[in-house]
């Protein structure tokens, strides 16, 4: 056998475990993938990816679109819920009784064309996570369909 022989077999057992040794690799980019692809789906949405539980118990949504927008939405969202919601729109809270919890919604202006959601539920004076976040979720599929403005 000539040298290039000997070379190419030498580099034949790499090849073979190439695409073995890039699966890890695949794995661990994949939800960064997998998010990508549904924030580019996602396009014009106005939620953003950030959702996550406060150490308040509190349900925490995050929206590019102005606090106003937001306000109003939740607030069709939770007299649908409870007729008897009540709102103050000056300091953009709501209260309201679903599913045998109290809420209590607060809707923040962080920067320009983005707002924050805050849900909380107390069932029987202990947090109601779950109802919290169906709540949450609710009033994101709303400020989706309405859109930014």
């Amino acid at each position: 056998m000539g040298p290039k022989a000997e070379a190419d077999m030498s580099r034949t057992p790499f090849r073979r475990f190439l695409p073995f040794a890039a699966l890890p690799l695949a794995l661990a980019l994949l939800p960064g993938c997998a998010a990508l692809v549904f924030g580019a789906l996602a396009g014009a949405g106005t939620l953003v990816a950030h959702q996550t539980i406060l150490a308040d118990d509190s349900y925490e949504v995050f929206f590019r679109t102005d606090a106003d927008r937001t306000f109003a939405v939740a607030r069709g969202v939770l007299e649908d819920l409870d007729p008897s919601a009540t709102a103050n729109p000056d300091a953009r809270t709501l209260a309201a009784r679903f599913d045998g919890a109290a809420l209590e919604v607060e809707i923040d202006h962080e920067s320009k064309g983005l707002s924050r959601l805050a849900v909380k539920a107390r069932r029987y004076g202990f947090a109601a996570q779950g109802t919290a976040k169906t709540v949450a979720q609710r009033i994101a599929r709303r400020v989706n369909e309405v859109g930014p403005g």
